[in-house]
């Protein structure tokens, strides 16, 4: 079984973050809120071992890197590199 991680709120995300700003998870994300331009500016960087499932907007300023599948329910924004593992599926603007 894979680990889990569950974000409620955009805050909970920020505090994920490492020293140089990039948020890294070994296993799954899901992501129950959008993550605004306000909130993507202060992550230079989200790297996820498993699958993101996103139910709002995501928005990042650095790169996103997902091994496994990435599903976004509304608008991507990514301002770096995107590399998906698995397959993308996004509900609204790429």
């Amino acid at each position: 079984m894979r680990n889990k991680t569950t974000i409620e709120t955009t805050d909970d995300l920020l505090a994920l973050r490492g020293p140089d700003g990039v948020v890294r998870v070994d296993g799954d994300l899901i992501i129950n809120c959008s993550v605004p331009r306000s909130v993507g500016n202060q992550v230079s960087g989200l790297y996820v071992r498993g699958y993101l499932h996103v139910r709002g907007n995501l928005d990042v300023r650095g790169y996103l890197v997902v091994r496994g599948y990435l599903v976004v329910r509304s608008d991507l924004d990514v301002g770096g590199y995107l590399e998906v593992g698995g397959y993308l599926v996004v509900g609204g603007y790429l």
